[in-house]
């Protein structure tokens, strides 16, 4: 019995294989074939079930992924409205609450001046449960033609470098890449750093530029708290606003 006709028990936590012939699944790509193409970036994908379930494409994640795909100028004519929103409210504040440079840099990173010109003033996105990074580089190819300022990648720890690697192997869709792997028993963390021109990669440079993406474990919550006023990078990152969260669940 294949997947589609499982009983609903069970099809809420079923994935449906490639070869499956009532859905319409990409083919298992080669080393240098694109599993998708997304405003003409291609993206590099193979599942590996044997790194556990995150290692796999869910059908909701395969359909979030076609949506970005088959609908990317009304995505990204939204996003571009986020960005018109926050640049408008970022320059109210500038003048109506007498923000000093301090602040302003502790809120964005950015300078008064850079605020007031609109320079810099990309949107901030967070990846949800991602499992493989497969999404958050669709996202990414996505959001070529906007000012994307920052991707935050989340999942249990055993999921970090799965991610990385998806991320990696995509190195044409962003600038820096950040790994910050939490240390066993302990609550600091290791951070690598890592730049495009660093990895190899065949295809063009994108349109986008000064883009940060940080793979890092989800930890809920917010932070600090009473009990916690000391909170750990990974606490710090997912605790700062975002302008656009995105995940996939199974249903």
């Amino acid at each position: 019995m294949n997947a589609a006709n499982k009983d609903k028990s069970d099809d809420d936590h079923a994935i449906i294989p490639p070869d499956d012939d009532d859905v319409n699944v990409p083919s298992p790509p080669t080393s240098q074939t694109p599993f998708l193409t997304i405003n003409d970036i291609p993206i590099y994908f193979t599942e590996d079930w044997n790194t556990g379930i995150g290692g796999g494409l869910w059908t909701t994640g395969l359909a979030m992924a076609k949506y970005f795909e088959q609908h990317a100028i009304d995505v990204c004519d939204n996003l571009r409205c986020l960005v018109n929103v926050k640049e408008m409210r970022l320059k109210n504040e500038c003048v109506h609450q007498q923000l000093d440079d301090h602040q302003l840099t502790q809120l964005e990173g950015l300078s008064i001046d850079q605020y007031t010109s609109g320079e810099g003033c990309g949107i901030k996105a967070l990846e949800l449960g991602s499992g493989n990074g497969f999404l958050s580089v669709c996202f990414l190819a996505l959001a070529q033609t906007i000012p994307l300022k920052e991707l935050v990648v989340t999942d249990m720890a055993d999921h970090l470098t799965l991610m990385a690697e998806t991320l990696k192997r995509n190195s044409h869709a962003w600038d820096e890449l950040r790994v910050i792997k939490p240390i066993d028993g302990d609550d600091v963390a290791t951070s690598e750093s890592l730049y495009k021109d660093t990895l190899s990669s065949d295809d063009a440079t994108t349109q986008q530029s000064n883009v940060t993406v940080t793979v890092t474990e989800h930890q809920w919550g917010e932070f600090p708290t009473i009990t916690n006023p000391n909170p750990t990078i990974e606490q710090r990152l997912q605790n700062q606003k975002y302008d656009f969260i995105f995940g996939s669940v199974s249903l």
